[in-house]
């Protein structure tokens, strides 16, 4: 390419000249003199040559460019497949991320599904199972705060606890044989919320557990954002639905 610039750098020179000054070549005058008409000329048609050299290669890259991005494609599809199994467990999946990122480049859309995920990349999230495990937890603890009465004194506390606990899961158990109670109390709230988890609609417990008094609702919050990042790894899994249909069709 240093050539060529230098080339055309030449032959504008040559352009650039008089046209009245004629350009002698030759010592004698029985040799050939040529004027800058001639020159002009022959400039121009090395241009138009130095033109579709250019054109040739810059086609050539192009075309490289394109059956390189293609043959990524099969190996593209390979990872992003396996990110979305990874997602729709509970491992981590740093790995397999960043392969996706070094084969996606800077592709807008792979871009977006990086930035959704990566923050749990090294640590993985709970699958669906494991939240509705972890809402067993939340559920008991609110409960259990709800029915603990004041308690003064070691042994009273551990009196205290037991009976909370044991109410707790009593709670729990009936609404399970005579279904969720009604009204906006505590248990009843609790119970509503178990009904979406157990269903998978995570959101709608989300929102029901959002009326819950500060104490109760502070022991929901780590449960909440494990579901919040249930959901967000569900609508990523989606996302790279599309992204694996549009890149298979990429290859046909």
């Amino acid at each position: 390419m240093a050539g060529l610039l230098a080339g055309l750098i030449g032959i504008g020179l040559a352009l650039s000249y008089p046209q009245w000054t004629p350009i002698v070549y030759g010592s004698s005058a029985s040799e050939t003199r040529v004027t800058a008409d001639q020159v002009r000329a022959e400039a121009r048609a090395e241009i138009e040559a130095l033109k579709a050299t250019i054109a040739t290669m810059t086609a050539r890259q192009a075309g490289l460019e394109q059956a390189v991005n293609t043959a990524k494609l099969p190996g593209i599809l390979m990872v992003a497949e396996d990110l979305r199994a990874s997602l729709g467990s509970s491992e981590p999946y740093a790995g397999t991320l960043n392969l996706f990122r070094a084969l996606t480049g800077g592709d807008p859309e792979a871009a977006a599904i990086i930035s959704a995920v990566e923050a749990r990349a090294e640590i993985g999230v709970p699958s669906v199972d494991e939240v509705q495990d972890r809402f067993d937890e939340a559920a008991h603890a609110i409960l259990m705060a709800e029915q603990r009465p004041e308690a003064r004194g070691d042994l009273a506390s551990q009196v205290s606890e037991t009976v909370a606990s044991l109410t707790a899961a009593t709670i729990r158990l009936r609404w399970r044989l005579d279904g969720a109670p009604t009204g906006d109390s505590v248990p009843a709230v609790v119970a509503r919320a178990e009904q979406s988890v157990m269903s998978s609609d995570f959101p709608s417990a989300i929102e029901t557990l959002s009326v819950l008094p500060a104490d109760q609702a502070a022991l929901a919050e780590p449960w909440m954002a494990v579901a919040k990042a249930r959901i967000s790894a569900e609508a990523v899994r989606e996302d790279l639905d599309a992204f694996i249909i549009t890149t298979a069709a990429r290859i046909q």
